[in-house]
């Protein structure tokens, strides 16, 4: 539709306005307290179109307070740097989850590991080859799965883990080809 192709047009044109941002990056950078839970149903509602129409289902899941405390959950990072890595994320899992064969779905998971705060965008999509898991970060690097849907650039995960680096947090990436993929924005504490 219209819509839907406005919107990947706007996707890539922001893709590449943030590409170009991100050598200034201290020009366009405040520190504050963000909460993730907060942020990511933001996300998740302003892309709802998207999710609709390629039936992949978000779904928040909450921690449970008595094990993490909701003050845990507010992290310090950049809001809109920290959205635009969730939009990559997010595109990126819809695109690798659609059309599957199966119910899409895209969990958004929180939890603390080794003194830090976990924010998981976690997929049952195509997952990625063993062989394409290592370079999946590299600049341009599309793979096998990128080759099979031309709308790839090699570039999200790319942006997404160098703005990561700038803001001080880690993106780590796990998949199983067939099961989904992982990908874990790691938050250290200050």
């Amino acid at each position: 539709s219209v819509a839907e192709e406005n919107q990947r047009l706007q996707h890539s044109l922001q893709m590449l306005l943030n590409m170009v941002r991100l050598e200034e990056f201290a020009a366009d950078f405040r520190v504050e307290p963000v909460n993730l839970v907060a942020l990511v149903r933001q996300v998740v509602n302003e892309h709802k179109r998207m999710f609709i129409t390629h039936q992949v289902y978000p779904r928040i899941e909450l921690p449970d307070p008595a094990t993490l405390p909701p003050e845990l959950l507010v992290v310090e990072s950049d809001a809109k740097w920290l959205r635009f890595v969730l939009e990559q994320l997010i595109s990126n899992a819809v695109k690798y989850t659609a059309g599957t064969g199966r119910e899409g779905r895209v969990h958004f998971r929180f939890h603390r590991a080794e003194g830090e705060t976990v924010l998981e965008v976690a997929d049952n999509g195509i997952g990625t080859p063993p062989e394409d898991l290592g370079r999946v970060f590299d600049p341009f690097f599309t793979g096998i799965n990128g080759r099979a849907h031309p709308q790839s650039t090699g570039m999200g995960l790319y942006l997404a883990r160098q703005t990561c680096q700038r803001l001080g947090h880690r993106l780590q990436i796990d998949s199983v080809r067939g099961e989904g993929t992982r990908v874990a924005i790691v938050f250290p504490d200050s």
